[in-house]
């Protein structure tokens, strides 16, 4: 269907007179790995039925929070209707420590010595995330803090160490990158697809770009094949989403997601050197994660000051229900169950 993009951004602006279809849970269970499906722009589970991507991020939960902390934060999540959540294995500083104390590896950057003590906690939330169909598009090393310092050859094993514990699992989204990738070889991020899918683990991968780009700026190849979607970062005027949504969705035959854009805070709230990242104007926030939608992304990455830089206990219940958590986990997915949103295509009207 080839929708004109001024009629649905009017189907947008309707959303506060929706009534939104009361929704306790999200699009469970994820039955079997997620798929694309050969010539689709979207997700599906094993079962061939639609994959609604709608992430919230909390960077470092695996980090920040105890298991039952993270628990009580997914329900949260689920229950506004999330279906993904945007996570890093590891913490922010390398040789850091998680809620329980203990760090990623045995000794300092020690990366084939993994502490088991950590990654059993890591375990346990994503297998209940699992349990109750929350997907993981999960951040393997994030490049900004990692890749720069660490070898091509620790990348491979990083990818092998996840992909061999973690291959079971059907709630996975393999995850390379993260933000600034202007100092690495990209073959170090090839390194690590090697190392997952020579472990065995089939689930889907994609790679986390830095600000104002997509992974098609990246020509992952690999013996396996190269990305089976793409992920796009933007913070910029709405009509700069919308030039790289189509961008990445004309440049490749693969999907392609907005994860990132501009994060929502309270209106009283000064973020510090990080103000610059956010938007208290819920008509404003909102626009973003609508243009690249009427441009070709298949979901939105939503995310909330401060919860996406720190999900320690105590900072994230100030933050979880802010409004535009229910209007894009909620009333943008209400609009678009009004129309068939696998068959959206963005209007070409001669302007790109």
């Amino acid at each position: 269907m080839n929708l004109q993009l001024r009629g649905l951004w009017l189907l947008a602006l309707t959303s506060v007179l929706v009534c939104v279809i009361h929704r306790t849970k999200a699009e469970l269970p994820v039955v079997g790995p997620l798929k694309v499906d050969e010539g689709a722009r979207h997700l599906s589970k094993a079962d061939g039925t639609h994959f609604g991507f709608a992430a919230d991020t909390p960077w470092q939960l695996l980090n920040d929070l105890k298991f039952e902390q993270a628990v009580e934060f997914i329900s949260i999540r689920i229950a506004q209707g999330f279906t993904t959540l945007q996570m890093t294995c590891l913490p922010w500083i390398p040789n850091d420590v998680n809620a329980y104390g203990q760090k990623p590896f045995v000794c300092d950057n020690c990366y084939t010595a993994p502490n088991e003590a950590f990654w059993s906690h890591v375990d346990a939330v994503l297998q209940h995330m699992e349990s109750v169909g929350m997907v993981a598009y999960l951040v393997v090393m994030w490049a900004d803090g990692y890749s720069a310092a660490v070898s091509e050859q620790d990348h491979y094993n990083m990818g092998h160490f996840v992909g061999s514990r973690w291959k079971g699992l059907t709630n996975i989204i393999w995850v390379l990158g993260g933000d600034n990738l202007c100092c690495t070889n990209k073959v170090k991020f090839e390194q690590m697809f090697e190392g997952i899918r020579d472990a065995g683990a089939q689930q889907v991968v994609t790679l986390h770009p830095r600000g104002g780009e997509a992974s098609t700026y990246f020509s992952i190849q690999t013996s396996y094949g190269g990305l089976d979607f793409h992920s796009a970062q933007q913070r910029h005027p709405v009509p700069l989403v919308v030039w790289l949504t189509r961008y990445a969705y004309t440049s490749t035959n693969k999907p392609v997601v907005l994860v990132e854009t501009y994060y929502e805070k309270s209106q009283n709230i000064d973020a510090g050197d990080w103000d610059s990242l956010h938007l208290p104007d819920s008509a404003q926030f909102r626009s973003f994660p609508w243009a690249a939608r009427v441009s070709g992304s298949f979901g939105e990455g939503y995310g909330a000051w401060m919860i996406w830089l720190e999900a320690k206990d105590g900072v994230w219940q100030n933050d979880i229900n802010l409004p535009g958590a229910i209007h894009i986990a909620q009333q943008m997915r209400t609009i678009l169950h009004f129309v068939d949103e696998t068959t959206l295509v963005p209007e070409n009207d001669g302007s790109w």
